[in-house]
């Protein structure tokens, strides 16, 4: 009876330090943010590429799900003013920790595979620390990844809106003295002499034409030769971006297993810290450190190796356009030479025709060509347009900008 009884005292007491335990556990609160990722690219007009491919939309929901805890995501949500001067945030920079602390803190999750919708977790202690490390991280993969070629199409808007005000005052000008050749001319009297200007107009204006068509040709292609040579000179490993690594190595299982277990030693750490919380550092042996370490080191040696293998496919893609690129300058270049001297024949033929009409017919030419470049750049301006109007593929559900789109529930979980 005294051994039951003791083992009965026993029994009560452990409820009573439990009982007291969850009396006075911390509180804590979850801060989630959702993203919802289109099926396909929305656009303004109809599109024959908004067509659904499942393979193509579970890829895109597994990169972007990647994307938001990448390092440069990570280091740019702790840039972010409403987390960066936090007490949270100013203790682990102390131990200079601050990038690992908040990948491992943010959790990434698709509730349901079969919808696009993406969940952003943090828990804290803190109610606001939650909410401002989700706004945070959500700010900064939005305006690194989501807005990114968002920013490339603006700034090629911009660049057009300049040539086309610059081609619209040159057209300005081209047609004022057009109208100043034409009433100096007046009127010829002579049809025959009218008939012989307008051929010998006509034969000039079409081999100019197509002198101008190669001269065009010729300039794209020095252009892209040039663009292309110095892309190949400035190419290095260190400049591939993280996420052409993060493709690559996607579907490596190596890689996935290396960091599968290293994820598995955070989590064993982890647990060691919640187990033994009277120790500010969890018990850690000296053969898992090695070998934690030792795959932390594979990982990194991967990493650098893919982007190794991405800057040299990248070089040889490079050198071959280069190539192609180059046979095609020598050719123009040879074709320009050879339509220049006849255009520059049909132009003392057309000359001594008629000097003052010939100038003038010259000056139309230029104006039509000047009205044609016109016209193509404002209608690429109103693709830009249209396409910079249509949402992104990536939206927050109920706002219309990142900056507050962390949802905290009142009641601590």
């Amino acid at each position: 009876m005294s051994k039951l009884k003791w083992l009965c005292l026993l029994l009560i007491s452990l409820l009573v330090v439990a009982a007291i335990a969850w009396a006075f556990r911390p509180t804590v609160y979850t801060a989630k943010a959702s993203l919802l990722l289109a099926r396909c690219q929305p656009s303004i007009l109809p599109s024959s590429t908004e067509k659904y491919d499942p393979v193509e939309f579970e890829m895109f929901c597994d990169t972007q799900a990647q994307l938001i805890k990448t390092r440069w995501v990570i280091i740019a949500a702790l840039r972010d003013p409403s987390l960066k001067g936090r007490a949270c945030v100013r203790r682990e920079d102390d131990r200079h920790n601050a990038i690992q602390w908040l990948t491992n803190a943010i959790h990434v999750d698709r509730p349901n595979k079969s919808t696009g919708v993406i969940e952003v977790s943090v828990t804290q202690t803190d109610r606001e620390d939650a909410a401002a490390m989700v706004n945070a991280v959500v700010g900064a993969y939005w305006n690194e990844v989501v807005y990114s070629d968002r920013k490339r199409l603006e700034n090629r808007l911009a660049e057009l809106h300049n040539i086309h005000t610059e081609k619209e005052n040159e057209v300005r000008t081209k047609r004022e003295q057009l109208k100043r050749e034409l009433e100096q001319i007046g009127l010829a009297d002579d049809q025959t002499t009218a008939l012989r200007i307008q051929s010998a107009a006509f034969i000039y204006f079409d081999a100019r034409r197509r002198w101008q068509q190669i001269e065009a040709e010729k300039f794209a292609v020095d252009g892209k030769y040039q663009e292309t040579k110095d892309t190949l000179d400035k190419l290095s490993a260190s400049q591939i971006p993280g996420v052409d690594v993060v493709m690559f190595l996607n579907s490596n299982p190596v890689y996935l297993d290396l960091k599968n277990r290293l994820m598995n030693f955070e989590l064993n750490k982890l647990h060691a810290i919640v187990a033994s919380p009277g120790t500010k550092q969890p018990p850690d042996q000296d053969a898992a450190r090695a070998e934690r370490e030792a795959l932390k080191e594979r990982a990194e040696q991967m990493e650098r190796e893919a982007r190794d293998m991405i800057a040299e496919s990248k070089r040889i893609a490079l050198e071959t356009e280069l190539q192609h690129l180059n046979s095609q300058r020598e050719i123009l270049t040879a074709k320009y030479a050879t339509f220049e001297k006849q255009v520059e024949k049909k132009r003392i033929e057309a000359e001594e025709v008629g000097k003052s009409s010939i100038g003038a017919q010259m000056m139309k030419a230029e104006v039509e060509d000047l009205e044609r470049v016109v016209r193509t750049v404002a209608d690429e301006q109103q693709r830009l347009t249209l396409e910079l109007r249509a949402p992104p593929r990536v939206t927050i559900p109920g706002n219309t900008a990142p900056d507050r789109c962390a949802d905290v529930p009142e009641s601590p979980d």
